[in-house]
């Protein structure tokens, strides 16, 4: 989505929320700082998170779950399910 290029958090995660109901994933592309604030805004206090508000690096891959729709996007109502950063 071109909106998103140079959004800031509130931005994307409208965008999310007008993604398709039918839709059952949704690919998010982006940097530091305002990928990981989107991450940080979606998902609750957990160890894995804790990682990402120290340090979200150049090649970092987060995969976020909810039981939401994408219209009901918010704070902390997604699962931070796996953080990787794949460089050694």
């Amino acid at each position: 989505l071109d909106a998103v290029d140079h959004a800031w958090t509130p931005q994307i995660i409208a965008e999310l929320r007008g993604l398709p109901a039918g839709a059952a994933r949704g690919r998010l592309i982006g940097h530091a700082p305002t990928l990981s604030d989107v991450i940080l805004t979606l998902t609750p206090p957990s160890a894995s998170r804790s990682e990402i508000e120290a340090k979200f690096p150049t090649s970092a891959i987060a995969v976020l779950t909810t039981e939401h729709p994408w219209d009901a996007l918010a704070e902390d109502v997604a699962t931070l399910a796996a953080y990787e950063v794949p460089r050694g």
